[in-house]
């Protein structure tokens, strides 16, 4: 099995990067040394530049020393998932959790695991399971959310995301999948709003325009449709109407 860790996932498997407002794994609990502080950030830097045999080399020394160092495993269990290791993932966040079992994050990163070895039933209760140690965390909510809306609970699935969008009022993608949701369950006008939310506080984004465009144009509002739609297919001078069921149906594809 190959595995894609997109850069927000890998941001929010290593910790705070960059500004991001995801909560940092490295932050929890344990407050080692200046040492093993400096070989866990040589560690992530390693990984987040791709060189995974030096980031592993780091961390398996790291837990060698620190067998029972929380910060470390969460690391070596991200370095593993991205090895396409997933049994060696789980061990080790497995393992953090006998440290700390209310961890937010190692919960939420076992059930991403389970996801993507379409282990759904195993990944749904490690988000909730994240989510009732802490009902705001953002990435346990879109996590569980998208879960849904691919199994089509779509009931649960809107109840979880308008609690999320209360929780994060200024996160355009989770406005942006209530919509999508919304849609699923032909909530147009409910739909148009959430959409219009993310547009509006993100408006670079260009599958959040899409997203609101192919709901105008199947109401047959064209000229603002169209209009929204050509940010995302602008290099594609031949974009028509006879373009739409196909794209329309592969919506859900998009996230």
């Amino acid at each position: 099995m190959t595995l894609f860790v997109s850069k927000i996932r890998i941001i929010f498997l290593l910790g705070e990067i960059n500004g991001s407002s995801i909560v940092n794994p490295m932050a929890e609990n344990t407050a080692p040394g200046v040492r093993v502080q400096n070989d866990l950030q040589s560690g992530r830097q390693a990984f987040l530049a791709g060189d995974f045999s030096k980031a592993k080399f780091i961390v398996e020394q790291l837990v060698e020393q620190h067998p029972l160092d929380f910060d470390c495993l969460l690391l070596k269990g991200a370095i593993h998932m991205q090895l396409n290791d997933f049994a060696g993932a789980e061990e080790a966040w497995l393992r953090a959790l006998e440290g700390d079992p209310r961890s937010v994050v190692a919960h939420t990163n076992l059930g991403i695991l389970y996801q993507a070895s379409s282990r759904l039933d195993q990944a749904e209760q490690r988000f909730k399971t994240a989510l009732s140690h802490d009902p705001a965390h953002y990435a346990a909510t879109l996590e569980l959310v998208g879960l849904l809306r691919r199994t089509r609970r779509l009931e649960e699935a809107e109840w979880f995301a308008r609690r999320g969008v209360s929780h994060a009022s200024q996160s355009a993608e989770a406005f942006d999948l209530l919509g999508l949701i919304l849609q699923d369950e032909s909530k147009l006008d409910e739909a148009e709003a959430a959409f219009r939310s993310a547009t509006s506080l993100n408006a670079l984004n260009s599958n959040y325009a899409l997203h609101l465009g192919y709901l105008l144009l199947s109401q047959g509002r064209w000229a603002e449709g169209f209009q929204l739609c050509e940010r995302r297919h602008a290099h594609d001078l031949n974009f028509s109407t006879r373009f739409m069921p196909a794209c329309r149906a592969s919506r859900c594809s998009n996230r």
